[in-house]
């Protein structure tokens, strides 16, 4: 099923997000859902300077914000490509 999406996905993600963006969702990707201070610290940067990434990709309905603090990539199928064909993860 992923392989219908593939060329639809490949041009959402290579060309709506800045490459802060694609990085936030590689790191978003492993799991369903992710603390920001987790994706930070992977990132090796502060949670501040991810401000406007995570609310651009919220504003867009690319991630979701279960509470305070957490997020993840609101479309499993989207999440799941990426695991599949950027961190080339077959897991799931």
């Amino acid at each position: 099923m992923l392989n219908e999406f593939d060329s639809e996905f490949e041009a959402r993600y290579e060309w709506k997000f800045s490459d802060q963006q694609k990085t936030v969702l590689k790191f978003l990707s492993g799991e369903k859902y992710r603390r920001l201070s987790e994706i930070s610290s992977d990132m090796q940067t502060p949670a501040s300077s991810l401000t406007t990434s995570m609310k651009d990709l919220y504003n867009t309905m690319t991630i979701e914000k279960p509470e305070e603090g957490m997020y993840g990539i609101l479309d499993n199928v989207l999440r799941i490509w990426i695991k599949r064909n950027i961190l080339n993860s077959f897991g799931e």
